[in-house]
C-alpha cells in the first residue's frame, strides 16, 4: 500500500512537471543564450576589428600616396631657388598638384588612340605654352598641404599637425620644408562605406548562420545530457513497483556517473533484502510448524486414546509450547531489531541440558 501511494505521488508530481519547462529545455535555452551572447560579442568585435584595420589601411594608402607625391616634388625641386620660388607663386603650387595624381605619379597624357582621330590641324603647344590641366580639386580635408621648416602652413587648410601625415623635402641633407596630407579618422568616401557596409551584411549572415548552427549542437548536445537522466527516471518508476532486477546502463564516469552507479546499487541491495526477508519467512514458517506439528500429533493422540494423559505428555506439551512461544519472542526481537530498538541481555546456559532437550 506504501508502494502504490509513493507511486501515485510520483506520477502526479511527473505530470505537473511535464508542463513546465523540462530540463532539456532548460539546458536548450542555457546553451542557446550563450551561443548567442558569444556570437554577438564576436561580431561586435570582428566589425570594430574591421572598421579599425580599414582605416588602418586607407591610412597606409594614403601615406604611401604621400611619399610617392614627396618624391616628386623633391625631383623638381633642385635648388633653394626653386623652393623659394614654389613658396612665393601659389600658381605654380596648383599646376603641380593638378599635373601629379593621388598617388604621386606625373599625368602621363599620351595621345595614343586618340591621335589618329585628331584633325590634322590641331595646335601643337610646346612644353612651356601648353595649358594646364584642369581636374577638379579634392576636398579641402584631402588636399596635400605643404608646410615651412617651422612646419608652419604655406598652402592648404589649417589642419593641426596631429592630424596629419608629414614627410619632409630635403636639399643636400637640409630640410627645406614638409608635405602633409590629413590621416583618415572616419569614412567619407561612398565607395568606401559602401564597401564597410556590404561586409557588415556578411558579418551578420555569418552570425546568423553561426547562432543557427550554435543552437542545433544546443539541441543535440541537450538530449545527449538528458537522456540518461530520463533512463534513470523510467528505472525509479519500476524501482517503485517492486521491480528490483531494474539497472540503468552509463559508462562515463562523471556525476551523472556516479548517480547512476549509486541507483543500481540500490536497486541490488533492495533485490537481496527481498530475497533474504522471503528466506527469513520461509525460515519462520518452517520454525513455527514444527512445533505446532508436534503439539497437535500429541494431542490428537490424547484424543484418540492411543497414549495415556500423564504427566510426561502434558510436560512435553509444554515445552513444545515454550519452544513455540520463544520463536514469537524472537520474532518481536527481529521486529525490534529492525526498529533499531533491540537490547542484548547475556545469560549462562548449560548446554548438556539444552542438548537433552534437542534429543527428547
Amino acid at each position: 500500500m506504501g508502494y502504490s501511494s509513493d507511486l501515485l505521488v510520483f506520477s502526479e508530481w511527473d505530470g505537473r512537471s511535464s508542463m513546465a519547462f523540462s530540463v532539456r529545455h532548460k539546458l536548450i535555452l542555457a546553451f542557446s543564450a550563450v551561443a548567442l551572447a558569444v556570437t554577438l560579442i564576436a561580431f561586435i568585435a570582428v566589425l570594430y576589428s574591421f572598421r579599425a584595420g580599414f582605416l588602418q589601411y586607407l591610412n597606409e594608402v594614403r601615406y604611401n600616396a604621400l611619399t610617392q607625391f614627396t618624391g616628386v616634388l623633391q625631383e623638381r625641386i633642385q635648388s633653394e631657388e626653386d623652393w623659394q620660388q614654389l613658396l612665393a607663386d601659389r600658381r605654380q603650387w596648383h599646376q603641380w598638384l593638378a599635373q601629379l595624381n593621388v598617388s604621386g605619379k606625373v599625368h602621363n597624357v599620351e595621345p595614343r588612340h586618340f591621335e589618329a582621330r585628331q584633325p590634322p590641324s590641331r595646335i601643337d603647344f610646346r612644353d612651356d605654352q601648353r595649358p594646364p590641366l584642369r581636374r577638379r580639386p579634392p576636398p579641402a580635408a584631402e588636399r596635400y598641404i605643404l608646410l615651412n621648416q617651422q612646419q608652419h602652413v604655406v598652402y592648404g587648410p589649417a589642419i593641426p599637425l596631429s592630424r596629419l601625415w608629414l614627410q619632409p623635402l630635403t636639399l643636400k641633407g637640409n630640410t627645406l620644408g614638409y608635405v602633409g596630407l590629413t590621416k583618415v579618422s572616419q569614412l567619407r568616401s561612398d565607395a568606401d562605406k559602401l564597401f564597410v557596409a556590404q561586409q557588415t551584411q556578411y558579418f551578420i549572415v555569418i552570425a546568423l548562420i553561426a547562432c543557427a548552427v550554435a543552437i542545433v549542437f544546443a539541441f543535440l548536445i541537450s538530449r545527449w545530457l538528458v537522456a540518461p537522466l530520463q533512463r534513470l527516471v523510467k528505472a525509479m518508476q519500476l524501482l517503485m513497483a517492486q521491480d528490483y532486477s531494474v539497472s540503468v546502463d552509463y559508462r562515463f564516469k562523471d556525476e551523472i556517473g556516479v548517480l547512476v552507479q549509486s541507483f543500481n546499487r540500490l536497486a541490488q541491495v533492495l533485490a537481496e533484502h527481498q530475497h533474504s526477508q522471503q528466506q527469513w519467512i520461509a525460515d519462520i514458517s518452517h520454525e513455527l510448524r514444527t512445533p505446532l506439528a508436534i503439539v497437535r500429533g500429541e494431542l490428537e493422540a490424547l484424543q484418540d486414546g492411543v497414549r495415556p494423559l500423564t504427566t510426561a505428555r502434558i510436560n512435553s506439551l509444554h515445552e513444545e509450547l515454550l519452544r513455540l512461544q520463544r520463536t514469537v519472542d524472537d520474532l518481536h526481537e527481529l521486529s525490534l531489531s529492525d526498529l533499531g530498538a533491540l537490547r542484548y541481555v547475556f545469560t549462562d546456559t548449560a548446554v548438556d541440558k539444552v542438548l537433552r532437550d534437542v534429543f527428547d
